[in-house]
């Protein structure tokens, strides 16, 4: 939970409730630190932020997804235009 907390700038599951603010992990404050007496927190709980992060890297797979597959078509209609070039018609 640091982790995700850490890298998505996020505080607890559902929000600033999941924590007592008296025993809050460094991972909470947004300056990474909580043991100084100006640190500020966190507000968006982890689940929301996990679904946006999933949401958005999908976009990205799927359209890098995407253009490998029409790379491999492409190189499979090249490769059956040299073949029928060179041995007559394939079915």
């Amino acid at each position: 939970m640091q982790v995700t907390q850490r890298f998505l700038q996020c505080r607890g599951v559902d929000g600033p409730d999941d924590y007592p603010t008296t025993k809050l992990p460094d991972s909470c404050c947004i300056n990474g630190q909580c043991s100084t007496f100006e640190h500020r927190y966190h507000k968006d709980g982890c689940a929301l932020k996990v679904y946006e992060f999933l949401r958005k890297s999908t976009n990205i797979v799927g359209g890098v997804a995407i253009g490998i597959a029409a790379v491999e078509v492409s190189f499979i209609c090249t490769i059956k235009n040299a073949v029928t070039a060179i041995c007559g018609v394939i079915d």
